[in-house]
This record gives C-alpha cells, structure tokens and sequence, in this order.
C-alpha cells in the first residue's frame, strides 16, 4: 500500500481520456480489511487543480470517521481536491446491469448514508438493523461505489467536479476507460443532488470562473434524486427557532441572522455562512419564488407580530436580530438553483424522482430532531424540505431531458433513503 507524504502537494500521473488534466485515476493511497467495514475498499483520490483549496469547516463537519483518518495520516481538515471512493462487495463481479454511484447529502458521509443509517461507524460484524443501498443494491446484482466528500457541506462547483472525478475513477477499475459508450446511473440524496445536476448540466459553460471544470461526457445514463432540493431550501431564513437551536447547541449549520440578541447580549455570526458554502448556494427564495411559492406558517412567527419574521427573511434590523436576507445570501451563492433550472440537464439523461411527506421525527434520527422545525404544514413536506421543490423538474427537464419515474412516499427526509418500503420503492423504478 501507497503511503500518503504530502495530501497538498502536486502528483505526476497518466490521466483518463476525457478527464481534465489534474485528476489522477490512480489513488493517493487505499485502505481494505475491518477499519471500511462494511465496505470492500476506500480510496483517497487527488484532484491537483489549484482551483481547490482547504475550505473552512465546522467542528462538527470535520472527518471523524477512523479510515477517514487512517488515509489522511490522522488530519481531520484536508484540502477539498481530495474525495474518498467507497467500494461495496462485489464491486468487481461482473454484472448486465450499469455501475451505480450514490452521492451523499449535507452533514453526512458514505457510512451513514448508504451503508449504516444512525450512526457514522459500525465495528465489524456488528449487526446492521437498516442497511443502506450501497448494502442492498449489490445483492440485486449492481456494481455500486459511494462518494464521500472531504466537506460534506462544502462548495457545490468543487463537489461537482468531484463527480466527474469519480466516474473516471470507476470506469478505470471496471477497465472501461477506453469506452467512450460506457455510462453509471447516479443515485443522490439532498444536496448532493445539486451537485449532481450541475455536472450533468454542464454549468461550467454558465461561469467564467469555473471553466476549469470537466464537461459533461454523457456518461451517466439515469439520475436518481432522493429528495433533492430542485428548487432550493429557505429553512435558516424561515424558522427564527432553528437560528436559535443552531446558536444553542453549536450545531453544524447555516444561520439565517448575521447577528442575535442571546440572554441578553447581541452575538455576531458574520462568519459563520463562510463555513457552510455549498448550504448558501442551495438557497431559493420560496416565499417569492413563482413556481414553488410557500408562505410562511406559524412555526415562523414571531412574538413582534411576525417583524422580525421579516427582518429575517427580507433583511433589516429588529430587537432581537440582524439579517442580511434571503436574496443576499443568494447572491453570494451565485444564484445556482435558478442557473441549473435556466440551462437544464442533458437531454439524454434520464431522471427519477422520489420525495417525502412526513414531516415528523421517528425512527430515533436523535440528531436531526434537535436540530430542524419539524411539523411544517403549510404545505407538505419531509420536515426539512418542501415536496415542491423535490419534484419541480421544469428546470431540469428544459432541454430536454425525460422523467421516467416519480413516487412521493410517506417518509421523512432521512429515512427517504433506507426504509424497507422506500428501498422497495426505489428497486421497482429502477427495474422497470
């Protein structure tokens, strides 16, 4: 096995056709045995572009898993040219069916999304009570690798990149580097599916600055969007309670206040945003957005007849906050959900889309219902994101592109990607 020297420095390597000339196809170092149980393998995979940088990250978001930290020589903060690939079994067994690539959501990881929900790490052997689809999808047959990003709430462009990276990677171990007719489906959740979009979008070609990345190589044949925020998220703006509960308990989130009257004293998160950047750049303004518009509820209230409600969203000063707003945080977020749904996604990508309903907490996610304003009802939603955006495919759909399956499911916004039924759900669209 490859020691890692140096995670930041340069490497001298033979690239894939079709890749840009910074990724390496070949891992900086991988680990096997129990420490990525239960997968097969993970790698460290190194994107040299200088466009990467080491990003500001939460306490909360940094790498904590032990292979994590076995393949970056115990650093929990590392550059954000570098992904981990994740290897389920059977991996190499050859298959009829097309490789699939699953691509995690905001605050999480491969371990936790797709192979052991309710926790980050499960010793081996140890019983798996709702195993994930990077567990249940090899036994129907698939090749499957999962996608862990060094941020998981990170810069969208980068991760996006980093989806292209991985394809390269998984056409090269499955000696499929040379076929230029080879394509994976993409199974994403959450914010991932953003990430995703982008790279199927080809939104290089919207961005000066992020000409750098790959294009679009038409090698993804469907995208499979678990409650993905098509039409964006508002949550930190909308509810003065989460901003609260955010500031109480020091939790890896995004705030909507810039500054908060807390016991007594005004506290300042300017900054706090700076660490969360792919969280602003999947901001909509829904309660003006004329495609998915939801107004506010009483979970938004507040005790100045709903002013700093306002302030909040809108922007301004009140007695208890000071916020930038919405449109604000948008703009800095370089108006991403409203550029991906102007340009749309290859024509020749085929889409599924599945999107929850419950709005409450069960199925002890202990660390979700500390956090989100659950029991929304203003319009339906999986307690963090509203069904209309889930399913608002107009955008994605405008060039083209065909949505060839859909459920809406009775499922919250984690359990969306586990629960038996909702598994069943998936397998059945996915084998039509």
């Amino acid at each position: 096995m490859k020691k890692l020297l140096n995670l930041f420095l340069a490497l001298t390597f033979v690239v894939s056709i079709n890749a840009t000339p910074y990724f390496s196809d070949e891992p900086v170092d991988f680990i096997e045995g129990d420490i990525t149980y239960p997968f097969e393998r993970i790698e460290l995979l190194y994107d040299s572009s200088t466009e990467f940088y080491t990003e500001k990250i939460h306490e909360g978001n940094k790498l904590n898993h032990p292979a994590f930290l076995e393949l970056t020589q115990g650093h929990n903060v590392i550059s954000s040219g570098n992904f981990f690939l994740h290897y389920s079994k059977d991996w190499d067994k050859k298959s009829d069916k097309r490789p699939i690539l699953l691509v995690h959501g905001a605050g999480d990881n491969a371990f936790r999304a797709w192979a052991h929900p309710f926790k980050y790490y499960f010793a081996p052997g140890e019983f798996i009570e709702y195993p994930g689809l990077a567990l249940v999808l090899p036994k129907k047959g698939y090749q499957v690798f999962s996608l862990s990003f060094n941020h998981s709430q990170g810069d969208n462009f980068m991760q996006s990149e980093h989806i292209a990276n991985a394809i390269t990677r998984i056409k090269k171990v499955l000696g499929e580097e040379n076929n230029n007719d080879f394509k994976i489906d993409v199974i994403a959740h959450s914010k991932g599916g953003v990430a995703t979009t982008m790279y199927l979008s080809d939104i290089r070609e919207e961005y000066s600055e992020y000409s750098w990345l790959t294009p679009y190589r038409e090698d993804v044949d469907r995208f499979i969007a678990i409650a993905t925020p098509l039409n964006g998220v508002d949550a930190q703006y909308r509810y003065y309670g989460l901003n609260l509960t955010v500031i109480d308990k020091d939790m890896p989130s995004p705030l909507g206040a810039k500054s908060v009257l807390y016991y007594g004293f005004w506290r300042d998160f300017s900054d706090v945003n700076d660490m969360f950047p792919g969280q602003r750049q999947i901001l909509n303004n829904l309660v003006n957005d004329k495609n998915t518009r939801i107004g506010f509820s009483n979970l938004s209230n507040t005790m100045d007849m709903n002013y700093s409600r306002n302030v909040l969203y809108n922007g301004g000063v009140s007695s208890i906050l000071i916020s930038e707003g919405i449109n604000k945080e948008i703009a800095k977020g370089k108006y991403l959900i409203s550029t991906i749904n102007k340009k749309g996604i290859h024509p020749s990508v085929d889409i599924i889309i599945m999107a929850g309903t419950d709005n409450q907490i069960d199925d002890n996610i202990e660390f979700w219902a500390d956090l989100l304003p659950f029991g929304e009802n203003i319009a339906p939603s999986d307690m963090l994101l509203f069904v209309k955006s889930a399913t608002y495919t107009d955008g994605i759909t405008k060039r083209g592109a065909k949505v060839i399956g859909k459920r809406i499911l009775p499922y919250n916004h984690m359990n969306i990607t586990f629960h038996t039924e909702a598994v069943k759900n998936l397998l059945e669209l996915m084998e039509k």
